[in-house]
């Protein structure tokens, strides 16, 4: 095996050590572009690490990462089908907001993700803004992340396609 079927520190990659082994997730910039979450030279945990530093709120300013359904090749995914629950990020490596999309019992949810925090007021308001392209989020301060900090939640949601346990979920009306 060379080098370029090593990913990031040495670890062969999936489709190195099998070449028909198929990616677990798909990876979507900014609603746009959709392919298979892998590299030739990167684990899956280290591109989307490098997708999510490359974000500049503009021209790059949204990262979506949703479950690839078993044994279909890419190619045939129906991209809208399939990508109704995911894990989002949008603004700039510097100041993201990160969102899910999952299943409730009463019907699909989307939630802000933050650190846990201290109680709010029920009537309290975010103050923080995260733009992106001609858009604006508001959010609250525990709500705001770095490219390093939302991989890190990008990878706890790979594990069981959902938010862990230790994450603070803002369920938003829309």
């Amino acid at each position: 095996m060379d080098s370029s079927q090593r990913s990031a520190g040495g670890a062969p990659s999936p489709q190195a050590q099998d070449p028909k082994a198929r990616a677990t997730h798909a990876i979507s910039a900014n609603g746009r572009t959709h392919m298979e979450l892998w590299h030739h030279e990167f684990s899956p945990e280290r591109f989307l690490r490098f997708s999510l530093n490359r974000l500049n709120g503009e021209s790059l300013f949204s990262i979506v990462v949703w479950r690839l359904p078993d044994g279909v090749p890419f190619d045939r995914v129906n991209v809208r089908k399939y990508s109704q629950f995911y894990i989002q990020a949008a603004g700039t490596a510097a100041r993201l907001t990160v969102e899910v999309r999952v299943m409730g019992a009463s019907g699909p949810l989307q939630q802000v993700v933050g650190r846990v925090g201290p109680e709010r007021a029920a009537d309290a308001a975010p103050t923080e803004v995260v733009p992106w392209s001609n858009f604006e989020q508001h959010v609250f301060s525990n709500e705001v992340f770095d490219a390093d900090e939302a991989a890190d939640l990008f990878v706890d949601y790979m594990v069981a396609d959902a938010p862990a346990p230790t994450w603070s979920l803002r369920t938003l009306t829309l």
